[in-house]
Parts: C-alpha cells; sequence; structure tokens
C-alpha cells in the first residue's frame, strides 16, 4: 500500500515542522489543506507548488521524495538484489548513498530527511 499525494505531503510538512494553520496561510483554507492531507481532495497544481515553496520545497524535489515514500519494500529488495548479483559496487554504493533504510515490517521507506 502506497501514500497518496496528500498524505505525503502532510508527512513532509510534519517533518518540515509547518503547522498546517502557518502552511496555508494566504494560500488554501485549512480545511480545503486538511481534506488534501487526508486524500480525500485535490487541490490545483499551483496551490500545491505555493505551499511545497513556502516550506522551502520545489516540485521537483516534491516528485524525487514522493516517488521515495511511495517505494515498497519488496522494490527496494529487488534493485538491492539486482545490483548486487550483476556485480555493480559502485551503483550499489550509490543506492544506498540515497536510498532511505526501511525500517522493519515497514512496508513505506523513511523519509531520508533530505528535502
Amino acid at each position: 500500500m502506497t501514500m497518496g499525494i496528500g498524505k505525503q505531503f502532510k508527512y513532509i510538512r510534519e517533518k518540515r515542522e509547518f503547522t498546517i494553520e502557518a502552511t496555508a496561510q494566504g494560500i488554501i483554507t485549512t480545511n480545503a489543506l486538511t481534506q488534501f492531507e487526508a486524500d480525500e481532495k485535490d487541490i490545483p497544481l499551483q496551490k500545491l507548488q505555493k505551499l511545497l515553496l513556502r516550506m522551502g520545497v520545489s516540485l521537483r524535489q516534491f516528485a524525487n521524495i514522493s516517488d521515495r515514500l511511495s517505494q515498497t519494500s519488496r522494490q527496494v529488495r529487488d534493485d538491492i538484489h539486482a545490483l548486487y548479483v550483476a556485480g555493480n559496487a559502485p551503483k550499489l554504493k550509490e543506492w544506498f548513498d540515497n536510498h532511505p533504510e526501511v525500517a522493519p515490517g515497514d512496508e513505506q521507506l523513511a523519509f531520508f530527511d533530505t528535502c
């Protein structure tokens, strides 16, 4: 099971220690942002971009973070295994340098704290 975009946004907002009120102020209502973060309602892309920029995250960074957050532990194991079998040590090192650890039993990758 993967996180929706709204839940991924909320995860980043909380990691950046922004309140919902401070994030939404002047861009969107707190109610609309709450619904977006619960994956109950979409918001316009322009508003999403403004919200992200307020937190210091570009749309491109969000897309990259979003990809990492939605990657399952099975995909992680498959990626690592493929690199190991191919004997590609430089790529394997690069993978570990650029990916977060997976907590035992957690199907979502932990946020990498680099956004």
